[in-house]
């Protein structure tokens, strides 16, 4: 009598699947998958990393290109000037001019000592500053030919050239004129140099002015739109001044140029080696 434990032997086709169920072709050996396979399984696993990581990379580039981009444009649109490598233009805002007639505006309208504060808030950034040569050869001068940093300076702020902020005297030019418009007022104060000259010079100094801003104002010529409104009363539109603009941080550049600024304004004197320009009114 056969035993319980024995087990039938495979004979036939018909007997080609195991008491277990499984058939000859599973009980092959599995052959082991080819690179290929193996690669596309890992990177399939891996692929929301590198999306991440990929984003990560050209949000950076984005960022990085617009900074790059904004550079040189300020560069372009600029005279060299050591402020270009400060990063204090690099951010411009919208702000919104006022052009209305009736407006109150602590820059304008009848002098008094807290009118002449404002101005002097920023023309203050009319200092000496350090200048390199080679800023100064891509200005188109030579630098053997300007002011040089006084001697006792040197070891702080190098043996390069000197100058001051053109936006300063800009300011300076535009707060002369509106002196100038109450004349007897700064006649009288006196705490104007340009008033304490003889009226020739004094009317010399005023058309410099004029004519600076009129140069800076068509260097600088701004496309923005003028547009207009009607009034009730008014046969003809009126145009609406008050527009936005993208404007640099003036505050900002009167901070740079206060840091910047080289002890003892305006009292210094030719260095020994110093190129002095003979006297020539065509050259003042």
């Amino acid at each position: 009598m056969a035993s319980e434990n024995y087990k039938p032997l495979l004979s036939g086709p018909e007997d080609r699947t195991s008491v277990d169920g499984l058939s000859d072709t599973d009980l092959r050996p599995l052959k082991p998958k080819s690179w290929s396979s193996r690669l596309v399984t890992l990177l399939s696993r891996l692929r929301p990393y590198i999306i991440a990581i990929l984003s990560l990379l050209l949000a950076i580039h984005f960022y990085l290109d617009k900074r790059s981009f904004h550079s040189r444009c300020v560069r372009e649109l600029h005279t060299p000037s050591p402020i270009l490598n400060s990063g204090v233009l690099d951010k411009y805002s919208t702000v919104n001019l006022n052009g209305t007639l009736n407006f109150k505006e602590k820059w304008a309208g009848t002098p008094n000592d807290a009118r002449d504060e404002q101005w002097q808030s920023i023309i203050k950034a009319d200092v000496w500053i350090p200048v390199t040569d080679d800023e100064v050869k891509k200005m188109g001068k030579d630098p053997e030919k300007v002011v040089r940093v006084p001697p006792q300076h040197r070891d702080q702020y190098g043996d390069g050239a000197i100058g001051v902020m053109d936006f300063a005297h800009q300011m300076h030019c535009l707060d002369l004129v509106r002196k100038y418009t109450y004349f007897d007022y700064y006649m009288e104060k006196q705490d104007e140099e340009a008033f304490g000259n003889p009226p020739h010079v004094l009317r010399v100094h005023i058309d410099h002015c004029i004519d600076m801003m009129r140069q800076f104002i068509m260097c600088n010529a701004d496309p923005g739109i003028v547009t207009h409104f009607w009034v009730e009363g008014r046969p003809t539109p009126y145009p609406d001044f008050s527009m936005q603009k993208q404007c640099k941080d003036p505050w900002a550049m009167v901070e740079w140029a206060e840091k910047k600024a080289i002890p003892g304004y305006k009292l210094i004197y030719p260095s020994p080696g110093e190129f002095i320009f003979p006297w020539d009114p065509s050259i003042l």
